[in-house]
């Protein structure tokens, strides 16, 4: 029987009920997919709560959430005009009947590739093959359309597939990654007129298997480390360090691979460091940074993060990781990632595994993520997708 539906955004304007049915089945949805994927739902680490505060407007980016349903809620409801479609309440009573079937994220950068929307889409496998995807996509790219955006950016996973035949290989332009052609996850995107830009690895470290190397790796990198120091903080970025991440933040987008894309220089000012310290307070994320600093100059040169949602404290996240193009061949890459694992082993206990991704031609730090014990478990495409 084909699944009817129809399309909304998730009104996530007002403060005063608590989360609709509606939000939580996006939480349920997350962890579906997770769950099909790698048998965990670790990505879930967002309550409802945190969900609605992530897709508040800031001064960096601006959010939709399109919602497939099987029907529209009961009564009148508003017209979103940014999106054209109708506003079903992220707070508040929902007619209990009414079911998520997929979603699409829609972010808008505000500050630089403002020619960019991002795109998160998923639906749920019972309802797959009726044409929610593409229906959510379309909304997608009248967004897009609507808000001036040429350049839709997506990206999605698989299991990589051993001894992949050459017809089903689709190779990363950087000549590192493949994906296997059959797999959903990359036949849509290239049904819907993407090209692959980029891979990344998804690896997984269980921590105590990292921390029990950390001492022979602190030994075989020091004699490289003498000129730089290492700091950490937990939290909310120490004043004294600020100037530091401001700088370390914007060289992540010019010193890091991008693959087959061009992405513009961030501009990072204190302002925005205190509002993405924010964001992650606000949206239930408790993170562990590392920093490097040369020794003569103070200059900050390197730096790492660990993040663990409250909601999933068995899970964490190696997040960004970066060394300055001009101090890089003195292992300061291990150094910081060293003093990240050896914090969360005192703080986190409680984390069972930690996920990170790296783009596939940045072979220095996936063979970093080796020697700690860290080991692939899934590939992610990047794609792209121009629109006239």
């Amino acid at each position: 029987m084909t699944q009817t539906f129809t399309l909304a955004v998730l009104d996530v304007s007002s403060a005063d009920a608590p989360p609709s049915h509606l939000t939580e089945q996006l939480i349920e949805q997350d962890a579906a997919l997770g769950r099909e994927l790698l048998g965990h739902d670790d990505f879930t680490g967002n309550d409802a709560e945190g969900v609605l505060r992530a897709l508040q407007p800031g001064p960096s980016r601006r959010h939709w959430m399109v919602v497939a349903l099987d029907r529209l809620p009961a009564g009148d409801l508003p017209a979103d005009e940014s999106s054209g479609l109708p506003l079903v309440p992220g707070r508040g009573d929902v007619d209990p009947g009414v079911r998520l079937l997929g979603s699409v994220h829609c972010g808008a950068p505000l500050q630089e590739d403002t020619e960019r929307l991002d795109l998160d889409l998923g639906v749920l496998p019972e309802a797959r093959r009726q044409g929610v995807g593409a229906a959510l996509h379309r909304a997608a790219e009248d967004i897009a359309h609507r808000h001036g955006r040429t350049l839709l950016g997506s990206y999605s996973a698989q299991i990589p597939t051993p001894d992949l035949p050459g017809e089903h290989a689709l190779e990363a332009p950087t000549g590192y990654g493949v994906l296997d052609r059959r797999g959903a996850s990359v036949a849509f995107p290239l049904t819907q007129g993407y090209r692959l830009v980029q891979t990344e690895t998804h690896s997984q470290l269980v921590p105590a298997e990292g921390l029990v190397r950390c001492g022979e790796l602190q030994r075989e990198i020091e004699p490289f480390v003498q000129d730089y120091e290492v700091v950490t903080w937990a939290g909310t970025t120490p004043p004294e360090h600020v100037e530091g991440m401001c700088e370390l933040y914007r060289r992540m987008s010019t010193d890091l691979p991008h693959g087959d894309t061009e992405r513009d220089e961030a501009v990072w000012t204190p302002e925005r460091v205190a509002e993405n310290d924010q964001r992650r307070e606000e949206t239930g994320m408790r993170t562990i940074f590392a920093m490097a600093r040369h020794r003569e100059t103070g200059q900050a040169v390197a730096y790492t993060y660990l993040a663990t949602p409250r909601r999933r404290p068995q899970a964490a996240y190696q997040e960004d990781t970066l060394v300055a193009a001009e101090h890089r061949g003195h292992r300061l890459g291990m150094l910081v990632k060293l003093a990240a694992l050896r914090r969360l082993g005192e703080e986190w206990p409680q984390v069972e595994r930690i996920h990170t991704w790296n783009a596939g031609e940045n072979v220095h730090m996936l063979a970093i993520n080796e020697a700690l014990g860290y080991r692939p478990v899934s590939i992610e495409g990047i794609w792209e997708k121009q629109l006239a």
